[in-house]
């Protein structure tokens, strides 16, 4: 059967500034209704069943200057805890403790502090002490607060470097990405120009190579103009052969005629010309004359 919580009137267990809540079996301390008494000073909470500390435990109950928790399963403090300020005598006596908050450092008021029978680290340990007397509760309230105000120092200033660390970390980061956009977008640039370069010789060698087959077209032409201009100009060896058999051919027969004509109207003349052939040859070209006179005269009676 799980226990039924019995609701505790927290007014009725005030006596003078004495605020005692202890052998209740509590597990829950009732933060707001022990704040509403404010003539309470002193707050017992031994001896109950309380596991934990509420975070608001510190902030609501500051004017409190004296609590017993002892007798407890206590296993940590709250971080508040510390703002506890008017706080000068505390019993933790037999909990679970192995540590105390940093923030207990603010604890600057406190005069007693009991911490025996709890499972404290060698280090916190070692600067309580054995607390056996209330001489020795007084020194490790005296030894604490400053260790916990040096602890919190370092933490602070470790904190500190840690976040340097981080800032610069970051700065780094955002250099490096910084640094890589710049690359790339050289990079970028470059291979636009590169590409841009590549466009503009390629733009090159096409109008290259357009005015190179413009040119030898305009060559070419120009050759087979200068060719039919050099074959028109120049007459083949058989058009020659033709003309000269031609010419020889109109000079014989004119040289013919004309030697008929002689014969045959001027043969004084003619005489004087063949008179320096041999006789022989002088008949032959009598005998030729006469039949081409012959012939002449033939077409025309015809």
């Amino acid at each position: 059967m799980p226990k039924v919580k019995v609701k505790i009137n927290v007014k009725e267990r005030l006596e003078d500034n004495v605020l005692d809540l202890s052998l209740l079996e509590i597990e829950d301390i009732p933060v707001r209704d022990i704040a509403e008494v404010k003539r309470a000073t002193v707050l017992d909470l031994s001896s109950n069943n309380i596991r934990f500390i509420p975070k608001n435990f510190g902030t609501n109950l500051s004017h409190l200057y004296r609590i017993d928790l002892s007798k407890n399963q206590l296993r940590f403090l709250p971080d508040d805890f510390g703002n506890l300020s008017n706080l000068k005598h505390l019993d933790l006596y037999n909990n679970q403790l192995e540590y105390l908050p940093v923030t207990f450092g603010h604890l600057t008021k406190l005069k007693y502090l009991d911490l025996k029978a709890n499972p404290l680290n060698p280090a916190l340990q070692k600067i309580v002490g054995p607390c056996i007397t209330g001489k020795d509760c007084q020194n490790a309230a005296k030894n604490v607060v400053p260790y916990h105000i040096d602890l919190e120092k370092k933490m602070i200033y470790e904190k500190r470097k840690k976040a340097e660390r981080e800032e610069k970390e970051r700065e780094l980061e955002a250099e490096r990405q910084r640094e890589e956009k710049r690359l790339l977008k050289k990079a970028a640039r470059k291979e636009r120009k590169l590409l841009e370069k590549q466009q503009a010789e390629e733009e090159n060698l096409l109008k290259n190579d357009n005015g190179s087959k413009e040119s030898s077209s305009e060559e070419t032409e120009s050759n087979n103009n200068k060719q039919d201009v050099s074959v028109k100009s120049v007459p083949s060896t058989s058009q020659i052969f033709i003309k000269l058999v031609i010419r020889f051919v109109l000079v014989f027969f004119l040289t013919i005629i004309l030697g008929a004509i002689i014969f045959k109207y001027l043969p004084t003349q003619f005489n004087a010309i063949t008179s320096f052939l041999s006789d022989r040859q002088r008949k032959v070209f009598n005998n030729l004359f006469e039949r081409i006179n012959e012939s002449v005269q033939y077409f025309i009676n015809k």
